[in-house]
């Protein structure tokens, strides 16, 4: 039997949404509609707009999703309010389960690493990196010249990297740059897609009274925290 799920994360300036076909027979997922949505600071009313859009480009009515799989943070204090809010109320109204993801958990295994990011303050974020099919590294809170010469000193040159997370600071986005010329901006719903679907089949869904993980506790700043070895090649 065909299931509509839909992604939904709103942890940073940009909504990120996508919904899928999965069917438990065959345990086959297919992403049917996505899209990625500059807030301007209209949180609410963008995902409203979106979520309606995306529903007639997926060809089912606002009434046919099946199960949410949401961005529990960290990230945006308002972002995530408002998408827990919409969230809870839609699967209120239509008896369905919300499964939350932390964009930490979203580690791709088909490139060398998976650089995170969320954002904290206008010159912080939240991130960690984490090497194909290892833990990643504990997520820390640092500032940009902080993260940048952590990249530099933990990552090996020409790795296949992925991106998730939205990175402005041109500091951070240049120095993945000089690492490697092949790296990948994910969409971040589509990630939280990937590790949700395992939830929801397992029934690891969120109550309805969860509250966003504003802070993503216990991360800690990263003058916290001793110096990381830098990863081995594995190439």
């Amino acid at each position: 039997m065909n299931h509509n799920v839909i992604a939904i994360d709103t942890s940073t300036n940009i909504i990120s949404l996508c919904i899928a076909k999965y069917d438990d027979d065959s345990e086959n997922t297919q992403i049917i509609a996505g899209t990625e949505l500059p807030t301007q600071l209209q949180h609410d009313i963008s995902l409203i707009e979106g979520f309606r859009n995306l529903c007639t480009s997926a060809n089912i009515t606002t009434h046919q999703c099946d199960a949410i799989i949401l961005g529990v943070g960290p990230g945006s204090f308002t972002g995530l309010r408002v998408s827990f809010a919409f969230a809870k109320a839609y699967a209120f109204t239509q008896n369905i389960p919300i499964i939350g993801i932390s964009m930490f958990e979203c580690t791709q295994d088909d490139v060398d690493i998976t650089c995170i990011f969320a954002p904290c303050t206008k010159t912080r974020y939240f991130y960690t990196i984490a090497q194909k099919n290892t833990d990643p590294l504990q997520p820390v809170c640092a500032n940009v010249e902080t993260i940048v010469a952590e990249i530099s000193a933990t990552i090996p040159l020409h790795s296949q990297i992925a991106l998730l997370g939205a990175v402005e600071d041109e500091q951070i986005n240049s120095a993945i740059h000089r690492i490697s010329q092949n790296s990948t901006r994910l969409s971040i719903s589509e990630a939280l897609l990937s590790k949700g679907i395992k939830k929801l089949v397992s029934g690891d869904h969120l109550p309805i009274d969860a509250t966003p993980n504003y802070m993503a506790s216990p991360i800690t700043d990263r003058q916290g925290v001793k110096k990381r070895p830098k990863f081995k090649d594995t190439r």
